[in-house]
């Protein structure tokens, strides 16, 4: 439903922009393009709805995997990156459409009210990229950050082409003192926009370090989860075979040690990157993926001593079995030689 009110709106929309252009004798009342932006808006705040449901499809699908192979998480990873995608480009171009028609409102308004338009504009755009913190304590907030810098970055460019005919509209007006306010607007454009362009590439710095250390602790997860498994299947072998498949598992410690590593560098790049209320979160996720593999070496390591042990008793066993088996026999010769030769065959009989 808002995909389809979106292609009807946006039709009509870009319909009244090409006949605005393209007619100049036409006349559009402001009233007409602001209830189409009023409309845009009401769409654009349903977008929480959708947001929801991609929230509640990416907390499902994450409950998949513990169920379900390698190749299926990664398609699974797949498919939600897909929708979230899709998602900030549905966003994006709502943004982008939203401020094409602030910008035929602001076109159709006289000189002056267009100059204080863009003076308010200006400040008002300086102010909220001011407000918004660059750190945030939670990937979720980063990214919402990042699209909200993307919306500034979209406004400000939008404007554009209004600056340059307002300018244009100075430079026929002949008025010195106009042209230099213009001047002083054109500069104002040109520090914002080096500005959010700056900003909007830090924030996507931190977005995607964050991202990787996640990555980076999701791979080793995959890799403990697999030795985890073939720990469990030992036991179904024959204690011949079990000593050398614990050997096996131990074999796997350097790689789990360098992707525990990677895992330390990606957090130290987070970590300059997140706020400091999420530091802690992020260094017990490391930290608990340390201790699950120091437990499970530990545990490889105790059932290879305790094979050990029980193949060594059960050779000292066996040594001992055939020295009284030997002694045995040689007892039994020895009485036989001490024996008269009579009670000798008897007793070679009965033996």
């Amino acid at each position: 439903n808002l995909r389809l009110s979106w292609d009807n709106l946006s039709e009509e929309i870009e319909s009244a922009a090409s006949n605005w252009t393209e007619s100049t004798q036409y006349i559009y009342h402001t009233i007409d393009y602001q209830k189409k932006l009023d409309e845009l808006k009401t769409w654009n705040a349903n977008k929480e709805a959708g947001q929801s449901l991609l929230n509640i499809s990416t907390t499902q699908g994450e409950a998949l995997f513990s169920q379900v192979t390698l190749k299926d998480r990664d398609t699974i990873r797949a498919n939600l990156r897909n929708l979230r995608d899709n998602m900030d480009g549905l966003i994006d171009k709502s943004s982008v459409l939203m401020k094409k028609l602030e910008s035929l409102i602001i076109q159709k308004s006289s000189f002056d009210e267009s100059y204080k338009q863009i003076v308010q504009w200006l400040t008002a755009m300086e102010n909220k990229s001011e407000e918004i913190p660059l750190l945030q304590a939670k990937l979720a907030e980063k990214k919402s950050v990042l699209q909200q810098q993307k919306n500034i970055a979209l406004d400000i460019t939008s404007h554009e082409a209004v600056i340059k005919k307002l300018s244009e509209k100075t430079q026929s007006m002949n008025d010195a003192e106009a042209s230099n306010a213009m001047d002083n607007v054109n500069q104002k454009y040109k520090t914002l926009l080096k500005t959010i362009q700056n900003k909007l590439g830090t924030v996507e710095k931190y977005v995607k370090e964050h991202e990787e250390f996640l990555s980076s602790l999701e791979k080793f997860k995959d890799f403990y989860n697999i030795l985890c498994n073939e720990e469990q299947d030992i036991a179904k072998e024959d204690m011949e075979l079990q000593l050398s498949a614990y050997e096996n598992l131990l074999k796997q410690q350097n790689k789990g040690d360098e992707l525990l590593q990677e895992c330390a560098i990606k957090l130290d790049q987070t970590l300059k990157t997140t706020a400091q209320p999420g530091h802690e979160a992020l260094k017990n996720e490391l930290e608990h993926l340390k201790k699950i593999w120091n437990d499970f070496l530990l545990k490889c390591n105790d059932s290879c001593d305790k094979l050990k042990e029980q193949f060594c008793s059960w050779n000292q066993l066996e040594n001992e079995i055939e020295d009284l088996t030997t002694l045995c026999v040689y007892s039994f010769y020895e009485t036989r030689v001490r024996l008269p030769a009579g009670q000798k065959n008897y007793n070679h009989a009965n033996y």
